[in-house]
């Protein structure tokens, strides 16, 4: 919402008024920045997530650790359409997640963008390992448990998508 981004657009400035950052830090506040620049008037969406992409991409040349690879692969896959395939950006994704989840399996944000990148029709059975880890990543956090189900939906496996967004619902009432 307009509220949203105003809000967000005022953090950022506040952020990035600290008087001690990191290298690291300043570059994260200025692609924050790329993307909530005033409050998104005078730009659109799409505009604001090139600039945030080119932002994030130099960040993670400079910066090539795990967050930062996590956080650059997912708004990769973000520029893919809603519920499309790409040859392209998919496996580039794919890659950065696998190499980072071979060292890392029981990290939540790989899992997380892991169910992400393989949520299709062709690709789900390649989500189906990150996917059952996932909800034991992170036992408390409802999308934890909610997620794994767009694999299990993909390949038939109803029960197990059904126990998730049960077990999601549970620990969001709790």
């Amino acid at each position: 919402t307009k509220d949203d981004m105003a809000k967000a657009w005022a953090l950022v400035q506040k952020g990035l008024k600290a008087s001690k950052m990191s290298p690291r830090e300043k570059m994260y506040l200025d692609a924050m920045a790329v993307l909530y620049k005033d409050a998104g008037v005078g730009s659109t969406k799409a505009e604001r997530d090139a600039a945030y992409l080119a932002a994030m991409k130099a960040t993670v040349d400079k910066y090539p650790d795990d967050e930062t690879r996590l956080f650059y692969g997912q708004m990769l896959l973000s520029t893919m359409p809603e519920g499309a395939v790409s040859n392209e950006i998919q496996p580039v994704v794919a890659n950065i997640l696998e190499e980072i989840y071979s060292r890392k399996p029981n990290h939540p944000g790989v899992l997380h963008y892991l169910t992400h990148v393989y949520d299709d029709p062709m690709n789900a059975e390649k989500g189906l390992v990150a996917a059952r880890a996932y909800a034991k990543s992170a036992a408390a956090v409802p999308h934890a448990h909610h997620m794994p189900s767009h694999i299990f939906a993909r390949l038939g496996l109803w029960e197990e998508s059904a126990t998730s967004n049960e077990n999601a619902w549970r620990i969001s009432e709790a």
